[in-house]
């Protein structure tokens, strides 16, 4: 190596000098690290972090054993003083001010209610609040006697007071009386309504509410049995109830019949809580406001459900197939609602069913075979509706049928030969179809029918005189189709006859000698080649259409004050103020009419 002695300063030119070999100017090298000293202080970090890890998870277990202990002790101590729980200054449970057992009482209540009970009580101007405050101090005055169920069933009938506007009431003696037992808020006129296999209603009785055994202590304190003093009937018909009825009412899980009939100020809806009440056998709500669809939980009643009754309400929307599934079921009465829709074939599955009442809705599509199969069924209406489609034939399997009355629906085909299998019909009504075709003359075997109705439809051909071979007959009316031929001379031997209506046909012939005297209506009017004398036996007629007819004669004096008549003043038929003499007008039809002793 070398070096220069000379300075930049000096100005020369630097020389290089050699640099001796003395001087150690070597780069030092690394030397290799002792490999096991190397593993051991790795060892030593792998032990201290998992002492580490072990210390930190001890604390955490710790932690966590901490908190737990804190949690079960304020639950514990939750459950043993109810009277510690911060009270809300919104919501109206018990007031601060509230004497200490009171409120433990009033907690106990709130824990009891539903949650869309609770959610109310923060409306001051809810019937449940009303009812709430009621109940406060209701419990202080029985001093905590009150079971739960018992708090729970008189808190719902404070609720359903408060919402029907329960101070105008007709009647409601004892009601929210606090020395009085709930089973007691009732009047001697409680009663359940229903209709009867004449279309009428049935009034029942019933004196008390729960069944109590009689006694004449009404005080609150004085309880039945266990299950004695639980409303079983909640009759509350004909009483004015004005707004809705509220959920709690579905508390009332030992009801087995409720009536609210014939309240027309009564609203709302009948909601999914009917499946609550596990024992109810009957429901009327006829002659209400009650809208809404039927709930589908009805179907979830089926080992009690005997009876639904909402009769001229507002229900709306389509029926249910789950009411298929109530099979103990003898009554459906829905007439004059809304309902819509078909019926549902599995309707047919309620074979206990006995009456069917669906008329003045709005049905739709055909008649479900399923229906007409019902072994049991009596009664059957379902007139003015929209069904459409052919009469079944299994129709003639109803050998039970009392009243088959389908009118003003548009039914089509022939009116199956197969209803003179139905041996117990009284009543057959097919007014106001389209139906086509002949009368079956099978309707003669009907010897217990006593009303038939088909008119204003499109039948054809005869009057068969087997039909009325039926002594038993009270109606008959096929006025507006168009039969032809005689009317049958049988008619004249039906001595129960009190109706006779055959009007715009094209029949022929004269009136049947003989007919019944108890005739009060004969409308024969618009059969242009009808011809003879009204017959003398006629004593009874009170309303009588001879318009458009040959029939001749001269009128007796008793239908000249009669309620209606009919007839055209001619040459050939004459009184009642028509003169008969030298009558010259024989072809215009001059009606001449009484009503009401009015000449028209």
């Amino acid at each position: 190596m070398v070096s220069s002695s000379s300075s930049i300063f000096d100005g020369g030119i630097p020389v290089a000098n050699l640099v001796s070999n003395d001087h150690d100017n070597t780069i030092p090298e690394a030397e290799p690290e002792d490999i096991e000293a190397q593993m051991g202080r790795r060892k030593q970090r792998e032990r201290m972090m998992l002492r580490m890890g072990a210390l930190s998870l001890a604390f955490f277990l710790m932690a966590l054993g901490l908190v737990l202990v804190m949690v079960l002790f304020m639950v514990s101590k939750g459950q043993k003083t109810d009277i510690e729980r911060p009270v809300s200054t919104v919501s109206p449970s018990a007031p601060p001010s509230m004497p200490p057992s009171q409120r433990r009482q009033s907690d106990s209540a709130l824990q009891l209610f539903a949650n869309y009970t609770k959610v109310m009580l923060d409306d001051l101007e809810s019937a449940q609040y009303h009812a709430y405050q009621w109940l406060l101090d209701d419990i202080e005055m029985h001093d905590n006697r009150l079971a739960d169920e018992r708090i729970l069933q008189r808190f719902a009938l404070a609720t359903l007071y408060m919402s029907t506007n329960g101070d105008s009431w007709f009647r409601n003696e004892n009601w929210l009386n606090h020395s009085v037992h709930e089973c007691f808020w009732y009047s001697n006129d409680q009663f359940l309504d229903f209709e009867d296999e004449d279309y009428e209603y049935v009034h029942v009785i019933h004196t008390n509410p729960c069944e109590m055994a009689p006694t004449n202590n009404t005080d609150v304190s004085v309880l039945p049995g266990e299950t004695e003093d639980m409303y079983v009937h909640l009759w509350l018909a004909n009483k004015k109830l004005e707004g809705t009825i509220p959920p709690e009412v579905f508390w009332l899980t030992h009801l087995r019949s409720i009536s609210f009939y014939n309240n027309d100020g009564l609203g709302g809806s009948i909601p999914s809580l009917i499946r609550q009440l596990t024992n109810l056998e009957a429901i009327n709500m006829g002659g209400t406001a009650i809208s809404g669809v039927l709930p589908s939980e009805l179907g979830l009643l089926s080992d009690t459900m005997h009876s639904i009754a909402i009769i001229n309400a507002q229900l709306e929307g389509r029926l249910p197939s789950e009411l298929g599934l109530l099979h103990r079921m003898h009554d459906l009465l829905l007439d004059q609602n809304g309902l819509t829709g078909v019926v549902p074939e599995v309707l047919g599955n309620a074979f206990s069913l006995e009456w069917i009442y669906l008329s003045q809705n709005s049905f739709t599509g055909t008649l479900p075979v399923s229906m007409v199969q019902l072994p049991l069924l009596q009664d059957l209406y379902l007139h003015q509706n929209q069904f459409s489609g052919a009469m079944p034939t299994e129709i003639g399997l109803l050998s039970d049928i009392d009243h088959l009355v389908v009118y003003r629906n548009r039914f089509t085909g022939t009116i199956p030969t197969q209803v003179a299998q139905m041996s117990s019909a009284s009543n057959l009504d097919f007014d106001d179809c389209y139906f086509t075709g002949t009368l079956p003359s099978e309707l003669g075997l009907l010897t217990k029918m006593t009303q038939f109705w088909a008119a204003g439809n499109s039948l054809t051909g005869t009057i068969r005189s087997e039909i009325a071979q039926n002594l038993n007959l009270e109606y008959f009316v096929v006025s507006e189709n168009h039969f032809s031929g005689t009317i049958p001379t049988e008619f004249g031997q039906i001595v129960n006859l009190d109706s006779l209506s055959l009007s715009n046909n094209n029949l022929s012939g004269s009136l049947p000698h003989g007919l019944s005297s108890n005739i009060d209506w004969l409308e024969v009017s618009n059969n242009t080649l009808l011809t003879g004398p009204l017959p003398t036996s006629l004593t009874n007629l009170n309303w009588v259409w001879l318009t458009g007819t040959q029939i001749s004669g001269v009128l007796p004096d008793y239908v000249c004050d009669i309620e209606t008549l009919e007839f055209d003043c001619s040459s050939i038929l004459c009184g009642c103020g028509c003169i008969c003499s030298n009558n010259t007008n024989s072809t215009a039809a001059n009606i001449l009419a009484r009503n009401n002793d009015t000449l028209v």
